[in-house]
């Protein structure tokens, strides 16, 4: 890198909140997508005739989307895309992350330098929730729509992947631990239709799956329990085949995802597995995911709980051996996320009576 490269990169990230608004304007606003549409691109005058915006707010977005290399002039002195702009407009991970900023993160990230120094999730503090999950079913429709958009986006499209895997041990009876709206849960008793799943979430969650289930196939099939993962004292349900967790550790602090792990050995009848799906921020391979990845932990630390953060692969696999348990298989980059899934059994049968 340049010193002038480095010194753009460094004014970038200082006027990080305005860059974001731009971006986010120029795809909320669809301007890239009219801009694309357009063989030979758009005037500065077009544009601003799509938007009904003034010149002047018109020239002040897009000569900030040149700066910031969204944009660039042809030789007609036309605004067409960069390769950044194509990918903006392109790739719909893009969107998904933007609505998650937008209406998750952004006031509470204000809070951020409060957040990392008390362990507290002080944006949502400030609003009466101890934590995002508890908030979630209150939480403004958009800001609720964004979250469930971004946890379904960078989880469901490994899902078939993951079950293809766990159906051919023939697994009928499963628990599914913090299973959110029972996504997946549709998804493996379609998938099994001889299988029955017991989903496990705070029972404002499973009112949610609930809802969210009712009428579609399989939802006969679907429990829900309402557990509370963080009490110790909680009675968890047993003699389960399997037990499948997806993106749940890295919610926790790594003590209390050490007890659940435990607690998962007792609801494991003797041969059962545990079925562990992540993502490891070191493993992955494009340098953009791993910066993804490490932003995501900045979410939990000033939204979500304030106390986690996204796993390495070692922190994980500490976990899974510090609570008496083995990794048997391990599945590598299911679907396009970046997934890992952990195939893991218990050490001994001895160890689940000592869950604290």
């Amino acid at each position: 890198m340049t010193a002038v490269e480095a010194q753009r990169l460094a004014f970038l990230y200082a006027w990080g909140p305005a860059v974001f608004e731009v971006a986010r304007i120029l795809v909320k606003e669809k301007i890239l997508a009219t801009i694309d549409s357009q063989s030979d691109g758009m005037s500065a005058e077009q544009i601003a005739h799509y938007l009904n915006w003034s010149m002047t707010s018109t020239d002040a977005l897009l000569e900030a989307a040149l700066t910031t290399r969204i944009l660039e002039k042809n030789e007609q002195n036309k605004y067409i895309l960069t390769k950044i702009g194509w990918i903006m407009l392109h790739n719909d991970m893009i969107e998904v992350d933007m609505d998650f900023m937008q209406h998750v993160n952004y006031h509470n990230f204000h809070h951020l330098q409060q957040a990392l120094t008390t362990n507290q999730p002080v944006g949502l503090n400030r609003q009466g929730w101890k934590n995002i999950y508890e908030a979630l079913s209150h939480l403004p429709a958009p800001t609720r729509q964004a979250w469930l958009n971004y946890d379904h986006y960078h989880s469901d499209n490994s899902f078939d992947a993951a079950i293809s895997i766990m159906s051919q041990n023939g697994h009928q009876h499963v628990l599914d631990v913090g299973g959110n709206t029972g996504e997946w849960a549709l998804k493996y008793v379609q998938h099994n239709p001889q299988a029955h799943v017991t989903v496990c979430d705070l029972p404002e969650q499973i009112t949610m799956m609930h809802q969210a289930i009712n009428g579609q196939p399989g939802a006969e099939q679907i429990q829900g329990l309402g557990l509370d993962l963080m009490d110790d004292n909680a009675t968890w349900p047993q003699q389960y085949d399997a037990v499948w967790i997806s993106q749940l550790l890295m919610c926790f602090p790594q003590e209390t995802s050490i007890r659940i792990l435990k607690h998962v050995k007792q609801a494991l009848r003797q041969n059962g597995k545990l079925y562990l799906m992540e993502v490891v921020w070191d493993q992955q391979r494009p340098p953009a995911a791993a910066f993804c990845q490490t932003m995501n932990s900045l979410y939990f630390i000033a939204t979500a709980s304030g106390n986690n953060k996204m796993l390495s692969k070692d922190e994980l696999e500490n976990l899974i051996h510090q609570a008496g348990m083995n990794i048997e298989a391990v599945h590598k980059e299911l679907g396009i996320g970046g997934h890992w899934m952990w195939e893991v059994i218990n050490v001994n049968e001895n160890d689940n009576a000592n869950v604290n």
